[in-house]
């Protein structure tokens, strides 16, 4: 078998001064998720003195397993970002698969990138969905409500006398909405207080996931129990119909 090859880089990311703010929250998000990314900004101790031209011509054609170019009007007006996307063109044309992963900012057309590569619309998907979308091709795990952690703006907030970070109360409300999990048959859920064991409820939010008594649990919560078998939901031996990640449904 083959070794896969090693990368300095998991993303390098290719954009106009003009979009330089979106491909900064991308790094900025990334990076707080340990993927190795090449931002200019990032790497000007490394780049001084350089000749830039031949270095960034091996940055964005051999050192990374994929290159995120901002299409825009002004990426296809730019002297380095066309010297970048020729590097990550040849890349493409050697190795036969998907390199480049292209984000549109508007509807600009860069020659040599078809119309029929696949590509995201910033203003439908948003940088948190992006950058999503970069962890999962990364093949880094995707969980229940990623978008919301990865857009978090490092604020909390107090919701039915709880301190929580700001999205997580949204998640509690769509928490009350999903009151079945799928076994051999729908069976209701447990609320926090109802479990068997005292888990606090009379007197303090549920410690895992945030709810209050007579709440439904907020899902990959710990302290929620299994309908059928009474264990911890999260970890019993029941057999689902669904993934275990997705097994709680809403009505």
């Amino acid at each position: 078998m083959a070794k896969r090859k090693k990368f300095e880089y998991d993303v390098v990311l290719s954009f106009a001064g003009e979009d330089r703010e979106f491909a900064e929250q991308l790094y900025e998000i990334l990076t707080r998720e340990h993927v190795r990314v090449f931002y200019d900004l990032a790497e000007q101790h490394g780049l001084w003195g350089k000749d830039l031209y031949q270095h960034l011509q091996a940055i964005y054609r051999d050192k990374a397993r994929y290159c995120v170019v901002f299409v825009s009007k002004h990426y296809a007006k730019k002297r380095w970002t066309k010297h970048e996307l020729r590097q990550a063109q040849e890349r493409a044309f050697q190795e036969n698969r998907e390199y480049i992963l292209p984000v549109r900012l508007d509807k600009t057309r860069l020659p040599g990138l078809n119309l029929t590569t696949g590509y995201v619309e910033l203003g439908k998907a948003g940088i948190p969905a992006v950058a999503a979308l970069m962890l999962a091709k990364l093949g880094k795990a995707s969980e229940d409500g990623q978008i919301d952690r990865l857009a978090w703006d490092g604020k909390f907030v107090t919701y039915r006398g709880a301190s929580m970070v700001s999205y997580w109360p949204r998640k509690i409300r769509a928490a009350q909405k999903r009151t079945h999990v799928h076994l051999v048959q729908a069976l209701s859920r447990t609320r926090y207080g109802d479990e068997p064991g005292d888990y606090g409820a009379d007197s303090r939010p549920c410690h895992d996931c945030g709810v209050t008594k007579g709440q439904f649990h907020v899902p990959s919560c710990d302290v929620e129990r299994c309908p059928s078998c009474g264990h911890q939901l999260i970890s019993c031996d029941c057999e689902y119909t669904e993934n275990r990640a997705f097994k709680v449904v809403e009505d």
